[in-house]
């Protein structure tokens, strides 16, 4: 499955994928500490967003408390979806991984599980 998210199989929307689901759920979520976990390749981003807008949206959530976690399968540098995910990792302080392939996915899954319990146990 993870195969599918390369550059190969066409490019990432990522942009307009994090701001539709914050609207359409984590804006709903009350008194819930929304996360986001981002899994995505590194290759190209087809989003049909604004950047301005984009920028503003990381700003927003940011200040939301939203906790953002990313794993990256990079295959060919640093891609844009790579930029985006490291950005909001660094702005939200949430974790970030890059794999150079999937077979370490469902390890890196595991422990990404661990470091979030970890953080809402401290309340982060």
């Amino acid at each position: 499955s993870a195969g599918g998210m390369l550059p190969d199989n066409g490019p990432t929307a990522l942009m307009d994928a994090l701001t539709e689901v914050d609207d359409r759920f984590m804006k709903k979520a009350g008194d819930r500490a929304p996360v986001f976990v981002i899994v995505t390749g590194d290759g190209s981003e087809n989003s049909k967003g604004d950047d301005q807008g984009f920028n503003r949206w990381m700003t927003e959530i940011a200040k939301r408390r939203v906790a953002v976690s990313a794993v990256v399968l990079k295959t060919t540098g640093n891609g844009l979806p790579d930029v985006i995910a490291s950005t909001l990792v660094k702005a939200t302080r949430g974790h970030y991984t890059s794999l150079s392939n999937g077979a370490a996915m469902a390890e890196t899954m595991t422990t990404l599980a661990a470091q979030l319990a970890a953080d809402a146990a401290r309340g982060r």
